[in-house]
């Protein structure tokens, strides 16, 4: 037994030097891609389309810096302000039941009034989210946590319908949209790395030796909400999709109501083909976001032998960046198709996170969740345009919403169940299960699309 341990203890000394040399090994692996694609700006096929691009992800990476300025603290809140897991895991299970049960409404108002509205809307109530979070009221904080889910379930919603609609609307190139994604998960890396040290900063700092404030975060967040929500009013054109209520192209007066929606899922196989394999993929990202932590740094770990938790999300956000760099590398220099590089990435994923049904090792867990992440950069250019090519311009926002609704589901009976489990292996399991299934569903969505023979640049690839 005393072997073991001290084996253990070995593992976990050496565990900062390679989170180290991955982070290196990532980053030097950023600047070769650089080297060969650039950044992406440069090379849009003419300035109007760049500064699309600015204007969209301005907005975008705003609200997002909020959403990760958020992230490390609410656990760490909840436990300042006195509640013990299980309340906790409530507060949790309530934000994902909100987001479940209002994207497809909310959804069905973008598309019916305009995604701007909606996407200012989500500043507006994502601000008095962050702003009861300084209430340690249980009821304050459940409805702050119900405010919460709403705005996410704009953020994945009525942004991204915006921007493609728009893209649309103005005659700009299919191809181009993909893009737009790989910059869009590749500044989301960048927002999210320093988010982390931007957070840190504003709750660590004090004048009176008071410790630590975990409510700071929040509500610096609600300045970056109120910049973004300003910076859409003044810059962002309203658009409406082809058909819908008030739009000038519609065709009939009947409302875009969210059960217009759902048959809209269900028409082609196509779609909800798509939207399942983007519930399997994202629940199981959630799912990791749980698990990882307690892997890598499991209890009872001596302080002086802690994994380094802060560098290892900074290791995990530079492989996201580097993944969207890969995607664009692929489809760019490589000519891909992006059905490829969509099985491609669903087979690295499953096998990563099959790593934590396998082994307990720190070191080799963390080299898997490195890979991991480095596919969920590769997969959010992927299915961004995936979206973009298969939804039906009329019901983008809303059918998003219904894409969510399953993922919501699944996140909340895992975290429900994971106290029947005793062993942690056996959770990753679940994840993996899920990323297998979405490996499945791809090959089934290529077929379904290659039976309508219809040639499309965006999905055959060029």
């Amino acid at each position: 037994v005393s072997r073991l341990v001290c084996d253990t203890h070995c593992l976990t000394r050496m565990h900062a030097n390679v989170v180290y040399g991955t982070l290196v090994a990532c980053i030097v692996g950023l600047v070769l891609l650089f080297r060969v694609i650039g950044t992406g700006v440069t090379k849009a096929a003419n300035a109007t389309f760049s500064d699309f691009q600015k204007t969209y992800l301005i907005a975008y990476l705003l609200v997002m810096m909020a959403d990760w300025l958020q992230g490390p603290y609410f656990y760490s809140l909840y436990v300042d302000y006195g509640y013990d897991s299980g309340q906790i895991a409530l507060l949790f299970v309530c934000g994902f039941l909100s987001a479940m049960l209002s994207g497809p409404v909310l959804g069905g108002l973008a598309d019916q009034y305009g995604s701007k509205k909606l996407s200012i809307i989500c500043c507006i109530t994502y601000s008095v989210s962050c702003f009861l979070q300084s209430y340690p009221n249980y009821p304050v904080l459940m409805f702050a946590r119900v405010c919460g889910g709403v705005s996410t379930a704009l953020i994945f919603s009525s942004f991204e319908a915006w921007m493609i609609s728009e893209h649309n609307r103005r005659l700009f190139e299919p191809a181009l949209l993909s893009q737009t994604f790989a910059l869009q998960t590749f500044g989301n890396g960048i927002v999210a790395a320093c988010s982390g040290v931007v957070a840190n900063a504003a709750a660590e700092y004090n004048t009176d030796g008071s410790g630590r404030n975990s409510a700071r975060p929040f509500q610096l967040a609600i300045a970056f909400l109120t910049a973004a929500g300003a910076y859409m009013a003044f810059t962002w054109p309203e658009n409406q999709p082809k058909g819908a209520a008030g739009s000038s192209e519609s065709s009939s007066g009947e409302s875009k109501d969210f059960m217009s929606s759902f048959k809209a899922v269900l028409s082609k196989k196509q779609i909800w083909m798509l939207g399942l394999m983007q519930s399997f993929y994202e629940s199981s990202m959630y799912m990791f976001v749980f698990l990882w932590t307690h892997s890598v740094d499991p209890p009872g770990t001596p302080d002086a032998e802690r994994a380094p938790i802060g560098m290892i999300f900074s290791c995990f956000m530079v492989a996201v960046m580097l993944g969207s760099s890969i995607f664009r590398y692929l489809l760019e220099e490589q000519k891909w198709n992006i059905q490829d590089v969509t099985r491609v990435t669903f087979l690295i994923a499953a096998s990563c996170m099959a790593c934590g049904i396998f082994t307990e090792v720190p070191d080799v867990l963390f080299l898997a969740f490195v890979g991991f992440e480095l596919a969920t950069g590769i997969y959010f250019p992927t299915i961004g345009t995936l979206r973009g090519a298969i939804i039906p311009e009329e019901n983008r926002a809303s059918v998003m919403g219904w894409f969510r609704v399953p993922l919501n589901l699944l996140v909340v009976a895992f975290l429900l169940g994971v106290r029947t489990v005793t062993s942690w292996p056996t959770l990753y399991m679940v994840p993996t299960a899920l990323l297998a299934v979405s490996l499945y569903l791809q090959s089934q969505l290529k077929a379904a699309l290659a039976e309508e023979k219809k040639p499309d640049e965006t999905l055959d690839g060029a």
